[in-house]
């Protein structure tokens, strides 16, 4: 089932006692991402929202940032909840809260640890509360598991309706160390966009001569990444057998 799909379903049946099936009335989703810089979160955030279907669902967007790799459909109205410094906190917090509480969705979606934390402070402020589904990805696991962080998460975690792992092992871990029921997290594997693979898979590779050798890594690493020890290899073995390399 293709990603638009699998999202239709999860937020219909954790919507369902809101809207019934004779209601016409469109389920009303407030997505929260920090912004829509670089990113396989965001990626994935952005294709959600051109593939939700606008016959079931109305969409609203927050940002604590205007900056847009990624375009956002035009059909989303965009709200921004300023934060671009630590002190701005309270101010997002008590914004969140206000935007909660007058657009009154339906549901909240939200990406990422710490946007998550606040998003689920604001929830607790709002008079107004929808239920609420938040993403975590392995680097979001692991900012949530940094000090004092760690407590604010479980506490505002107690709120919500469903928490999406990227993998069995993310899932297990907000499970063990972020306390959460094993009713409420389900896993849900990262997501692409199949045709746009497919057609650059298509297009051919810029190889002027056969000593060439090509390598594709996707973002800086963290000391104990994969990416990293991936990379690693491939220096040894470009030294070691005098391969040229560009990387890009």
């Amino acid at each position: 089932m293709c990603l638009a799909g699998r999202y239709n379903l999860l937020i219909m049946k954790k919507t369902e006692n809101i809207t019934s099936s004779s209601d016409k009335k469109k389920i009303h989703i407030l997505f929260v991402i920090s912004d829509f810089a670089m990113g396989g979160t965001e990626r994935e955030a952005v294709l959600l929202l051109n593939r939700l279907s606008r016959d079931l669902f109305q969409i609203d967007l927050c940002l604590w940032r205007p900056v847009y790799h990624y375009s956002v459909p035009d059909d989303i109205p965009v709200h921004i909840c300023a934060k671009t410094r630590p002190y701005h906190i309270f101010r997002t917090i008590w914004q969140m809260k206000k935007l909660i509480d007058d657009l009154k969705p339906s549901l909240i979606f939200s990406y990422l640890n710490y946007v998550n934390v606040v998003t689920g402070t604001a929830l607790f402020f709002a008079a107004h509360k929808p239920k609420w589904i938040c993403r975590y990805t392995t680097a979001a696991l692991q900012q949530s598991m940094k000090g004092p962080i760690i407590w604010w998460t479980r506490l505002v975690l107690k709120q919500a309706s469903c928490v999406l792992g990227i993998s069995e092992g993310v899932c297990k871990e907000v499970i063990n160390k972020l306390h959460c029921s094993q009713e409420i997290v389900k896993f849900v594997a990262n997501s692409f966009d199949l045709q746009h693979v497919r057609e650059l898979a298509s297009q051919p590779l810029p190889i002027t001569k056969k000593s060439d050798v090509f390598t594709i890594v996707n973002r800086t690493f963290t000391p104990k990444s994969r990416n990293k020890l991936f990379f690693n290899d491939l220096v040894f073995l470009f030294g070691h057998y005098k391969l040229h390399s560009k990387i890009y």
